[in-house]
């Protein structure tokens, strides 16, 4: 019986191999690379840092849970829908390596296994700029709603320029949900360095009592309010905005830039 049983095994063995180890250094750092560091490193949005295996060995088992129920990375469009050009999701391959490596042991592995670092640009910013617009600065309350502010701000080209990419780089983000800007020509008609939003009536608990009113309906009149950039005074007028919503380009947490060139 002992015979058989060690002849079962060796023929087992002999068809399949050795079992090769999942490490950080050979198999999760490139992932990690592609997929996280954009947010996990040192002055970005996310919580803690993905760089190296020393910061995210404690992390092991929450990197699993997240990206086995897909909340990590953030992406939320259904691919019943079709395939989008910015899809941020992992493959199934790159979960099944994380949850390997998380599920025996988290191994560091040896340090020559390891990708080339990436060399992220300085200052924070994502992609190199070749050329940077400062918004003027904006003071946020402790508490309190802000509606959807309109800012016309002049572009730095004198001439038909091609834009390859456009980053946001909040100063201070743990404040900062959304922020979108458009490209339009200029009109005659345009006013720069001036806030202008829709006041919208709001209850106790802050929710919309006349939902036709704001940022989501911006062709409905009402109450508009303007503040020239360095002024807190807040002048109001019945009608509509005159300067227009646009997503051409946004800031969200872990969407800090869009890629124009593919």
């Amino acid at each position: 019986m002992t015979i058989r049983i060690v002849a079962v095994c060796i023929w087992a063995w002999s068809m399949c191999g050795p079992m090769t180890a999942t490490t950080f250094n050979k198999d999760v750092a490139p992932i990690l690379q592609k997929n996280c560091q954009s947010c996990h490193r040192p002055g970005q949005v996310a919580p803690m840092s993905l760089l190296s295996y020393k910061d995210a060995r404690p992390w092991a088992k929450a990197i699993k849970e997240l990206v086995v129920t897909r909340k990590m990375p953030p992406w939320s469009a259904n691919p019943q829908y079709g395939h989008f050009t910015n899809d941020r999701s992992m493959k199934q391959s790159e979960i099944d390596t994380l949850v390997a490596w998380a599920n025996t042991g988290a191994m560091e592995g040896d340090t020559k296994d390891a990708p080339v670092p990436v060399q992220w640009p300085v200052e924070g910013w994502l992609i190199k700029p070749d050329v940077v617009v400062d918004l003027p600065a904006h003071d946020v309350p402790a508490k309190g709603i802000l509606e959807w502010e309109r800012l016309a701000i002049k572009a730095p080209f004198k001439e038909d320029t091609w834009i390859t990419a456009v980053e946001v780089l909040p100063s201070e983000r743990s404040v900062v949900h959304h922020r979108c800007g458009v490209f339009q020509k200029h009109q005659p008609a345009t006013v720069y360095n001036q806030y202008e939003w829709m006041v919208v009536p709001r209850d106790e608990d802050g929710a919309p009592t006349d939902r036709r009113v704001g940022a989501q309906h911006p062709f409905a009149d009402g109450t508009v309010a303007t503040r020239d950039v360095g002024s807190t005074e807040v002048k109001y007028h019945t009608g509509r905005p005159t300067l227009p919503l646009g997503t051409s380009f946004c800031y969200v947490p872990g969407w800090e830039s869009d890629d124009y060139s593919a």
